[in-house]
């Protein structure tokens, strides 16, 4: 089975990030994102929301402030490395959906790394 069968997702979120905050995050080496280029994570990310479009899941791009994504990955003990971000993305889309406060909200963390 795959992720998606195991799952059954039906929404995708998905950090999307401006040409600045993209050099805002590669300028800090706990992403450890190494020569990847605004248009290679474009072109990664069309991809990736094309599969997934095909699947028949809905993606949603969140926006992501970087500041802000550093201070609740380091609160509740993530790095800002690739699972650090996903925790943080699942958790921004659950507060966007719940009204609630990002910063003070419990977190459960039940993310899954889809490539």
């Amino acid at each position: 089975l795959t992720l998606l069968q195991q799952y059954e997702i039906s929404v995708l979120g998905i950090g999307w990030y401006s040409p600045e905050t993209w050099l805002e995050l590669c300028a800090h080496p706990e992403a450890k994102i190494e020569n990847t280029s605004y248009p290679d994570y474009i072109r990664n990310i069309e991809r990736i929301i094309a599969d997934k479009t095909a699947q028949g899941i809905r993606v949603v791009k969140q926006p992501v402030d970087i500041s802000l994504m550093i201070k609740w990955c380091h609160k509740h003990g993530y790095e800002i490395d690739s699972k650090g971000r996903a925790v943080f993305g699942a958790a921004l889309q659950a507060a966007n959906d719940t009204g609630q406060d990002i910063m003070s909200m419990p977190v459960e963390d039940r993310t899954r790394t889809i490539n």
